[in-house]
């Protein structure tokens, strides 16, 4: 690592509260100012913002993808109680008036 002002191992070890907002506001500033003049500390943050970015947009469809599982599930547990509730053995499928009475 090619360290401009000695101060490359701090300011690596801060990247996630300064991109967070948890540092005081001269941290901020400091840290700032080592951004400003270190090409390598700017290429790390760029880094570790960007794998954010890409894990929250994972974590999106993560919960939509979860989200239609569990629509699924929640059809085919319907569809269970009708057939439970018609007395139908298992080969045989609900009527739709006893699916629309599991709503």
């Amino acid at each position: 690592m090619a360290e401009q002002d000695g101060h490359c191992e701090e300011v690596l070890g801060v990247l996630s509260a300064y991109i967070d907002g948890d540092l005081s506001e001269q941290k901020c500033e400091e840290l700032a100012s080592h951004l400003e003049s270190c090409d390598h500390c700017r290429e790390v943050l760029r880094s570790i913002e960007a794998t954010r970015d890409g894990v929250g947009r994972f974590g999106e469809k993560l919960s939509l993808e979860n989200a239609e599982v569990a629509g699924c599930i929640k059809r085919c547990m319907k569809l269970i109680r009708a057939r439970l509730r018609s007395g139908k053995p298992d080969n045989e499928t609900p009527s739709r008036e006893d699916r629309n009475q599991s709503h």
